[in-house]
């Protein structure tokens, strides 16, 4: 069983930009093609 390596904090917060980034773009995709859930209006 090779051991685990903990990603440092800087990789870290590289994937959880990318993920934001990822999350944004899929809403504006999904509202720019009229399909899926609509937009919640607060």
């Amino acid at each position: 069983m090779t051991s685990y390596h903990k990603p440092d904090e800087k990789t870290l917060q590289g994937l959880k930009d990318v993920a934001n980034k990822l999350r944004i773009n899929s809403i504006k995709a999904t509202c720019a093609s009229n399909s899926g859930m609509p937009e919640v209006s607060f």
